[in-house]
């Protein structure tokens, strides 16, 4: 099947659900990266402070963690042109589907990497 026919209000939905899922995702990891940037900003400080020879050849930016992405304009894009439209059904090919209903979007993997790097689970 490479095209289907769905209700727009039933797709707006689903996207919606998607999109709330999506944050609430983000927002958790993101609160865990924070606190463990800012641990990682305090003993390097505290390292610094030391003046010993490490200090000398540390790289201040090695220790800095990769901060979680956040991809809710996408959501808000989608749902914004699904208000938009004056159509009540609406067609999505079959990509479309896979990222509106599915929430399989090209980032996805690296998305979910990130964010169970920080919160120890799948999501």
């Amino acid at each position: 099947m490479k095209r289907v026919r769905i209700e727009k209000t039933r797709l707006i939905k689903v996207l919606k659900a998607n999109a709330e899922k999506h944050k609430a995702e983000y927002e958790a990891a993101f609160k865990v990266w924070r606190e463990r940037q800012i641990e990682t900003l305090r003993l390097a400080i505290a390292r610094l402070d030391q003046g010993d020879g490490a200090a000398r050849t540390w790289e201040p930016y090695s220790a800095l963690l990769e901060r979680p992405t956040e991809h809710s304009v996408e959501y808000t894009r989608a749902l914004a042109m699904l208000e938009m439209s004056a159509d009540t059904v609406i067609e999505l090919e079959h990509n479309e589907y896979v990222q509106y209903v599915e929430d399989e979007w090209a980032w996805q993997r690296a998305f979910k990497a990130a964010t169970t790097s920080y919160l120890g689970r799948r999501s």
